[in-house]
């Protein structure tokens, strides 16, 4: 990821953004809180609750359930799909830290540009953020161990 974020030259803390209206959108929704879980409320509209026994089973689901895809296929420039990435990453981190005072939080920012073998896509560009609260202490996250793939961790506190 910092790779990518020297070639742009942009720091997603500090440089304004704009996001496209329906992404906005989303993130303009808010959370939802349930049974010790914090979901992105336009993208978590599941009736049917699951029975967690335990943190570990809370942050699995808001990991998994947190994943906010940020691309778009009518772009021509496969890095502004980072850019949107990290701008909501970036107001997610925020709202968070606003919203959830003295709570941990992880959110992940996911990116990988266009991959080729021979003549053929192996691997469309995509990008995407995931949150989940730290609600117990979790292991090593080997960040490094994702081929294809840039990540970057924002920690909230």
């Amino acid at each position: 990821m910092e790779d990518y974020l020297r070639e742009l030259s942009y720091d997603f803390r500090t440089t304004p953004y704009e996001l496209p209206g329906s992404i906005a959108d989303v993130l303009n929704q808010g959370f939802s809180q349930k049974d010790g879980t914090v979901l992105l409320t336009a993208i978590n509209t599941q009736t049917c609750w699951p029975t967690f026994t335990d943190d570990q089973d809370r942050m699995d689901f808001e990991y998994t359930n947190n994943k906010f895809n940020t691309d778009s296929p009518e772009e021509d420039e496969e890095l502004e799909y980072l850019k949107r990435a990290l701008e909501c990453g970036n107001r997610i981190a925020n709202k968070l830290k606003e919203e959830f005072p003295g709570k941990i939080f992880k959110v992940l920012v996911f990116f990988n540009e266009t991959n080729f073998e021979s003549e053929h896509i192996a691997l469309f560009a995509a990008s995407s953020v995931r949150f989940y609260e730290v609600k117990q202490p979790d292991g090593e996250n080997d960040l490094e161990s994702y081929q294809g793939e840039a990540v970057l961790e924002i920690e909230v506190q």
